[in-house]
């Protein structure tokens, strides 16, 4: 596990330092560290593989994270995804145990956007004002604080600031009566429910015990 490593590797790899943060260049070796750091884990058993969870930027490098550890004579599989992934599995079990539906992602945010927009009578490029409420939520920028935050940031929008508010309404109705949802919902929801559902949130700490991240310098802030 070890082998081929160089002595900064191999410290990240060993250490029992948590949490831990690895900063360094791309093209160095963060993935192969991580990877072997949880295959270290493993066989020293620090760390059990199924209370493992490991999240990547892309599916494709969860997959090939599994495919590293199998080749390490990790057996036991962990739990590997993106935020997303995870998120959309989590909300589906929640749902399930408490005999509810589970979460549909809406396949056609743009039609749902024009939708909206002539609901609104609004003249906006759907994809741009899926850009604007993207964004927004992505900096947790409520409906009440979006003007003032365009005017801080000086953003070039689609939506005119002073209807975002209507559209986020709109569109969040809209939502709901199909019965579906977006990949930021898949967050969102989860986040509230890990802050109000105390029983499940407890369930899912003890199920994932050991936090793994890649290629953080690529996520959303």
């Amino acid at each position: 596990m070890l082998h081929g490593l160089d002595a900064e590797q191999r410290a990240a790899v060993t250490t029992l330092a948590s949490p831990l943060a690895i900063v360094a260049a791309a093209g160095s070796g963060k993935t192969t560290v991580l990877t072997r750091r949880i295959a270290y884990r493993s066989a020293h058993g620090t760390a059990t593989p199924q209370h493992v969870l490991a999240l990547t930027f892309t599916r494709e490098a969860a997959a090939e994270l599994k495919r590293r550890l199998r080749r390490l004579d990790i057996r036991e599989p962990i739990e590997a995804g993106t935020f997303h992934g995870v998120a959309l599995r989590l909300l589906r079990d929640r749902a399930l145990a408490a005999n509810h539906a589970p979460p549909h992602v809406a396949n056609d945010r743009l039609r749902l956007a024009r939708e909206v927009a002539s609901e609104l009578k609004l003249q906006v490029e759907p994809y741009g004002a899926l850009a604007d409420l993207d964004w927004a939520k992505a900096r947790m920028v409520t409906p009440d604080r979006y003007e003032g935050a365009i005017r801080i940031t000086r953003r070039r929008t689609s939506l005119p600031p002073a209807r975002f508010a209507d559209f986020a309404a709109a569109y969040e109705r809209l939502k709901r009566r199909r019965g579906v949802v977006d990949f930021d919902d898949l967050l969102t929801h989860t986040i509230e429910a890990l802050r109000t559902d105390r029983p499940w949130a407890e369930g899912v700490h003890w199920r994932y015990r050991h936090f793994f991240v890649d290629e953080v310098q690529d996520l959303n802030p």
